[in-house]
């Protein structure tokens, strides 16, 4: 098992297609299958962090890949990497990936953004220490500019929801700075629109504002019709 997890840990690094290389072709396909081996592998989370682990420098790598896919799977590959136990997610942080993820959340392709917003989801399920720092990184008015970009992608929005309704479980701080980013109107606006999956993670930033809110909090919430949305 390990020997495996090492060769594609290995493939994945020599594999590398750079540019004006005549074997840059092979090279891309190459990196390609070996990336689906590792997002299966790290999507049914049947290893332990300690086997996978080895993996979170290759992906780190490949986010500067030329190829667009294999950067793609790149972001899914560390979004299953980081779903589960919190050292995981400490890992993320730890070897300063958190700037490098919220720089796709800005990029107008949907295929970089989903997973970007997966692994920031991620990371603000973790503890109060982890939200904190995705709120100091800017993330809050990166989510605002999504809304508005990618209005037309139900997925997005779903995203989008889920992750500040965990923002919005964390301490009365970071509920302020959800309220301050001016993200709560816009979700409201969902519960009138949108189809049920993307209500149902708005309705839970709802419940968490409405749980840890300020009184301020609340009468904004009532003022911006909360009651008749719900």
């Amino acid at each position: 098992e390990t020997d495996v997890i090492q060769n594609l840990c290995q493939l994945a690094v020599d594999g590398k297609p750079g540019s004006g290389s005549s074997s840059s072709s092979s090279s891309s396909s190459i990196l390609r299958t070996a990336m689906l081996l590792i997002c299966n592998l790290l999507r049914s989370r049947a290893l332990e962090w300690d086997t996978v682990r080895c993996f979170l420098p290759v992906l780190e790598k490949l986010l500067e890949c030329s190829d667009k896919v294999i950067v793609v799977d790149a972001l899914w590959a560390l979004s299953f990497l980081c779903n589960g136990e919190t050292e995981r997610q400490e890992a993320i942080l730890a070897r300063g990936l958190l700037p490098k993820i919220i720089q796709f959340l800005t990029l107008p392709e949907s295929e970089f953004v989903i997973p970007a917003l997966s692994i920031v989801g991620n990371l603000v399920s973790g503890d109060e220490q982890m939200t904190q720092e995705v709120i100091r990184q800017g993330c809050l008015p990166i989510l605002s500019e999504i809304l508005t970009l990618h209005h037309h992608f139900f997925s997005i929005k779903k995203e989008v929801c889920w992750v500040v309704s965990n923002i919005l479980a964390g301490n009365r701080d970071q509920i302020c700075a959800v309220f301050e980013s001016g993200l709560m109107k816009p979700i409201m606006a969902m519960l009138n629109s949108e189809p049920f999956c993307v209500k149902k993670e708005a309705i839970w930033c709802l419940t968490n504002a409405i749980s840890g809110g300020s009184t301020h909090e609340l009468s904004e919430l009532i003022s911006d019709g909360c009651v008749l949305s719900l």
